[in-house]
């Protein structure tokens, strides 16, 4: 085992030298430093420390809370010339293993020392390792959980109230939820983590300007496109390839929790997921819009085609009974034909609105033409009045 001694005393470093060579076996090899910057440098290398508070270059707890942060893995004992007990129990909050008082030592307190120090810290690294593991564990299941609730339909009034209840108690005892509708907010669900409380999810001070107010923290939020914090809250904007879907508040109230960096991460991660959500049943939502206007324009054009088109075949079901009705037959099929060209060229005249192209050219026709045509189309699927006559 590798042992590195912090101690600028001489005497005092050559008989813990002297005690740990008498170890039966001599499991241990010592290095020595005497000063904290020194043991600062090498600490990492080493399985256990022995640190005397009182170097040249620091003095008291401060050393030691340095030297915890340097080898998060590393397990101190702490030396000291006095038996003083208020600061081995300050030690040890601070992050020590154990504490030895250097006129107390012998070699077999060193080895044991040395080897509790080194099992009882691998037992914290094992239990903050589980304890990690357990933590991604219920992060993935939040995650997963939240994502199913926003998958589960592309109706926002059915999937957003389910989500809201799903991130309380993990984000905030209270969370709203607000989307972006015609460039507006306009909050769609809100939840308390208990029932009881959710009168208090309207009258909690984040909640209580609209969202669309100018000092809304929601509105101040999306407007900024980041977490924004309130007292014993937050804002996270929703976003969604590149732009603002909405944002959800959350709120600390009963449980008097406070906001960890863990916790704000989980809360990104969460706004992740339903603005992907969200944008998703926005595209759908517009693609049945799409799809319903396709359908009625298609209604209106085949019902407007119809009737022109009867027009030519009725004038060739005349010219193929009455090959002398032609110069009757004929105009009306060339009337009809003419209407269904100006039909085509409107459907044109659509996609040219939509490109910018479209060009209005105002011209005089004949009133007489027009209202022929008009006769023409009401009169579709009944013969002439002269051929009703000759019949």
């Amino acid at each position: 085992m590798k042992v590195l001694l912090v101690e600028d005393n001489q005497a005092d470093a050559r008989l813990f030298a002297e005690l740990l060579s008498e170890i039966p076996g001599r499991p241990f090899s010592l290095t020595r430093v005497d000063t904290l910057e020194q043991a600062l440098r090498v600490i990492g290398e080493y399985d256990v420390v022995f640190l005397d508070l009182s170097l040249p270059d620091a003095h008291g707890l401060p050393t030691l809370h340095r030297m915890v942060q340097a080898g998060r893995q590393i397990p101190i004992v702490v030396l000291t010339g006095t038996d003083d007990t208020k600061t081995a129990v300050e030690a040890m909050k601070a992050g020590a293993q154990d504490y030895l008082t250097k006129n107390e030592i012998t070699p077999s307190l060193i080895a044991r020392t040395a080897r509790y120090a080194v099992e009882r810290k691998l037992h914290e690294e094992n239990a903050r390792q589980l304890a990690l593991s357990d933590e991604a564990a219920l992060r993935a299941s939040f995650l997963s959980s939240l994502v199913s609730a926003i998958n589960a339909s592309l109706d926002l009034t059915q999937t957003l109230p389910a989500v809201a209840k799903l991130l309380v108690p993990t984000v905030g005892d209270f969370v709203s939820i607000d989307v972006v509708r015609d460039g507006k907010l306009e909050r769609v669900a809100r939840a308390a983590a208990d029932p009881a409380h959710e009168a208090a999810v309207a009258e909690h001070a984040a909640f209580a300007l609209g969202p669309d107010h100018p000092r809304s923290p929601v509105a101040q939020a999306v407007e900024s496109r980041r977490m924004l914090e309130i007292p014993r809250g937050m804002v996270v904007p929703m976003l969604s390839r590149g732009k603002v879907v909405g944002a959800f508040t959350a709120v600390m109230g009963p449980s008097q929790r406070t906001y960890s960096d863990d916790l704000r991460r989980i809360a990104e991660e969460a706004a992740e997921r339903i603005a992907i959500g969200i944008d998703n049943a926005s595209l759908y939502a517009a693609a049945q819009r799409a799809i319903h206007g396709r359908d009625e324009l298609l209604a209106v054009v085949s019902h407007d085609l119809r009737n022109p088109l009867n027009i030519v075949a009725l004038a060739l079901q005349m010219m193929e009974a009455d090959p002398e009705s032609a110069p009757s037959a004929l105009p009306r099929a060339k009337r009809g034909a003419e209407r269904m060209l100006r039909l085509i060229e409107d459907l044109l005249d659509v996609a040219r609105i939509d490109a910018g192209t479209l060009r209005v050219e105002p011209m005089r026709m004949e009133l007489t033409s027009l209202l022929e045509d008009s006769l023409e189309q009401h009169r579709v699927g009944h013969p002439p009045v002269d051929d009703r006559r000759r019949s």
